[in-house]
């Protein structure tokens, strides 16, 4: 599942959806001091560029190159090619730990080690994810449909994300974040697009060198054509706890 996140970084910058402003500014409320935020499996930085605007700088690391070639950049912000596993940081320098849609990749007991090794006592653990689209009905049964074709080839680990990370045991003492959702305008074709940059997606275009958005672009299409501009409704997944100390 690795080889899925090495490669197609362009198109996760552009496809991916992205996190609304007042959720990463909630989220930085939460800490005492603003020096250091560090983003793990930050993708192109979707997550990472929101952040500073809060901290002195930001750190952001991914395991695959090619994701932060792509990356966005900002004067404070820096990439770091690392394991979430072994982040090359000092002991409790971080005040702020974000990760966006990719705890579940990693979601163990050394992960959670490694978290309290770098974050500083008062520091702040979140866990950010976008849920399920609110589509219309039969925009919902063709993702429905296309979802079951991916099926033989979604990682079992995508559980955790499904349930919107409720199983999963904060580490530190949780605080209430308050529902947030996000308003995307997109096209037909940009909502498709974002479908095919799904994990499970790159796994079934691995093995049988075809795209599936095939097996539902006329019918998607048919009910949101690929030129029009709708906004569409994400909950999204926001789990914060803080470190004692």
């Amino acid at each position: 599942m690795s080889q899925v996140f090495s490669e197609h970084g362009a198109e996760y910058r552009v496809y991916r959806t992205g996190y609304p402003v007042k959720l990463l500014a909630r989220v930085s409320s939460y800490c005492a001091k603003r020096d250091l935020a560090w983003d793990v499996a930050t993708g192109t930085g979707q997550v990472a560029q929101h952040l500073t605007s809060h901290f002195t700088t930001v750190i952001a690391s991914d395991l695959h190159h090619t994701q932060l070639d792509h990356a966005i950049k900002l004067p404070n912000m820096s990439y770091v090619l690392a394991d979430a596993l072994s982040v090359p940081l000092k002991d409790g320098v971080v005040d702020l730990c974000t990760v966006g849609d990719a705890l579940h990749w990693f979601c163990e007991e050394r992960f959670f080690e490694e978290l309290d090794r770098v974050l500083r006592p008062g520091g702040v653990f979140a866990m950010l994810a976008h849920g399920f689209t609110l589509l219309p009905k039969k925009l919902a049964v063709l993702e429905s449909r296309y979802r079951e074709i991916l099926a033989p080839f979604t990682d079992s680990r995508l559980k955790l994300l499904n349930e919107g990370y409720q199983t999963i045991i904060l580490p530190y003492t949780e605080k209430v974040v308050e529902p947030c959702r996000l308003e995307r305008n997109c096209t037909g074709y940009e909502y498709l697009q974002t479908m095919g940059t799904w994990s499970a997606a790159r796994e079934y275009e691995r093995i049988y060198k075809q795209s599936p958005l095939e097996q539902i672009r006329e019918g998607w299409y048919g009910e949101w054509p690929s030129d029009e501009r709708r906004t569409v409704t994400i909950p999204l997944i926001a789990r914060v706890c803080v470190k004692e100390g």
